[in-house]
């Protein structure tokens, strides 16, 4: 999945973002907070066509306290 695509999923699902860049500087993906219901998780969210790793979508979803098995891409 996109990077575009999971954030809008994301919105979707009551998540709000609080962005920033990764502790060193201009090394490494855009890391973007995402907040849920009082938990958070740090999600690389950088480039909108940016693919999201399967693995990376699972553990934000546990971390945010939403079932992996409701992304669109059921495989996950």
């Amino acid at each position: 999945m996109e990077s575009a695509a999971f954030r809008t999923w994301l919105r979707e699902h009551g998540c709000r973002f609080d962005s920033h860049e990764h502790e060193q500087r201009h090394h490494g993906p855009i890391m973007v907070t995402v907040h849920r219901e009082g938990k958070t998780a740090s999600v690389p969210l950088g480039g909108s066509r940016q693919k999201i790793d399967a693995e990376v979508m699972r553990k934000a979803c546990e971390d945010l306290g939403i079932d992996p098995a409701l992304l669109p891409d059921s495989r996950v």
